[in-house]
This record gives C-alpha cells, structure tokens and sequence, in this order.
C-alpha cells in the first residue's frame, strides 16, 4: 500500500505477479531455493525452457479457454486406470506433480475443446491432430496458420470416410468452424517464419502473448497484467480514473482488464 497525496492508495503488486506460480512452482525461479514440500533444490536455469513460450497451469488453461479443468487434465495426463493414454504431451516437463503448459499447448487445447463441445469424438479428434502433425510436420498443428486458411478442408485429411464425415457434421451442419473456431484463428497473429500463431487477442484490448509476462493476460496497449489492474480497480473502491491514474494508463485499460477478469470469474 502507498500514498499519494492524502490518499491511500492499495495496489496488487509482488515481485513475480502475473505467473500465478504454486508454492511448489515459486521455487524455480530463484537460484539454490529449496522447494520445501519436496526437498529438492531446483536452480533458476529449469526456468529457461519457460521462457517465451508462455507458462500456464491446467487450472488457468481450462479457464482461458473456458473448458473443464477434469477435461484438460485428461488429455495431458490420460486415465491409466482405464488404460487411456494422453491425448496431447506437455512441452514442459511437470513440477511437484503440477502440470505446466506452453502457450502452443493452451491454443491446442481450445481447437480440440471446441471439437469435442460438437461431438467429434476423442479418437478422430487424436486421428487429424496425428494426420496434422506429420503432414504439416510441426509437433502443434492446431497452432498452424494453415487450419485458418484451410481449415474446412485440412482438418478431414488423412481420415477414412467415417471420420470425415463426422468432422464434416461439427465444421458444417453444426457450424463449429465458421462460428466458433474460425473468429478464434482470426484472433491469433502467426509468425511470419514459422507460420505457428504467436499472440492470441483473447479478448477487447487484452492479449495473450508467451514472450509477455509469462504469457498471462495482459491490457495490450500497456502490457499491465489485467489481472493486477483489476484487483487494484476493486482493492480501490472501483474507481477506475484513479487506478488509470496510478498506472500512467487510460481507464479503457483498466476498464478493459476488469471486465475480462470478470468474464473469467463468471
């Protein structure tokens, strides 16, 4: 808490504020920490592989893309007690049993969780993620830019007739595609290079982008975490002007993070 003027003045700030780390996850980022729960010492270069590529936990990339976390969880651990193998692999190893994902594995997750929300079943959503992969020979086609382009058509390839039928029904008579999958790639900028989207607009004037405070949200013309101009907005009797204020910002900015954290919530 500080002043200015004769006010007080509450901000939501920490040192690392906008990873969201567990305790077992905080330790990384300090050289020679000691993760008290496990015992085991972890130096600051286990974060490097973080770095850049967005970090997120199953609980926050259920959140973002608005799937049960029960589903994520499935498709990156599986159900050993029913024999289920894991639908997709994390490209981080986990920590302290917490499951981390990458910025490419939170897009995957929302194309499959759209897949699946219009009954495509899990074994053809397996099947074109497969095809994808070795045809587009990238280890995340979902984060392609060539399923924008040419999504009604790429995502039945190298599927038998059963299977593209169904993904027919989903992109068509259903309109997943033109209604829900197709505005989301639309939302993603690609890299020029790679053609693998890099920035994901998740909503009005917020961002998504791993080489930005981990990949959390952030207002996009400030680069603020929405998070932390939102709990400063109601930590501050939900004035916005003053919040806007205390962080050189303009109350869009502010309005803008609170109303996505509020969708969040809701």
């Amino acid at each position: 808490m500080n002043t200015m003027g004769s006010r007080r003045v509450h901000v939501t700030l920490s040192f690392f504020p906008v990873v969201r780390l567990h305790r077992g996850m905080l330790s990384r980022i300090f050289p020679r920490t000691i993760c008290h729960h496990t015992g085991v010492t972890i130096t600051i270069t286990d974060m490097i592989p973080l770095l850049g590529n967005g970090v997120y936990t199953i609980a926050e990339a259920a959140s973002f893309t608005r799937l049960r976390s029960s589903r994520v969880r499935e498709w990156f651990r599986g159900q050993p007690a029913k024999s289920k193998k894991p639908i997709f692999t994390s490209d981080y190893e986990s920590i302290s049993d917490q499951k981390l994902l990458s910025f490419f594995d939170l897009i995957e997750v929302f194309i499959a969780g759209q897949l699946r929300q219009a009954t495509v079943s899990m074994q053809t959503v397996r099947k074109v993620h497969a095809n994808l992969t070795d045809f587009l020979k990238v280890t995340h086609p979902f984060c392609h830019q060539e399923l924008c382009l040419h999504g009604n058509t790429i995502l039945t390839r190298g599927l038998d007739q059963h299977g593209q039928e169904e993904i027919r029904d989903a992109l068509t008579r259903q309109k997943v595609f033109p209604d829900i999958i197709k505005p989301f790639l639309r939302n993603l900028d690609y890299n020029a290079a790679s053609r693998l989207a890099e920035k994901w607009r998740i909503a009005n004037a917020v961002v998504i982008n791993p080489t930005i405070c981990f990949g959390q949200p952030v207002a996009e013309r400030v680069s603020i975490p929405t998070r932390i101009l939102s709990k400063s907005y109601y930590a501050n009797g939900q004035d916005a002007g003053f919040v806007a204020h205390w962080f050189n910002v303009s109350t869009d900015d502010v309005d803008a993070a609170v109303a996505f954290e509020s969708s969040l919530a809701a």
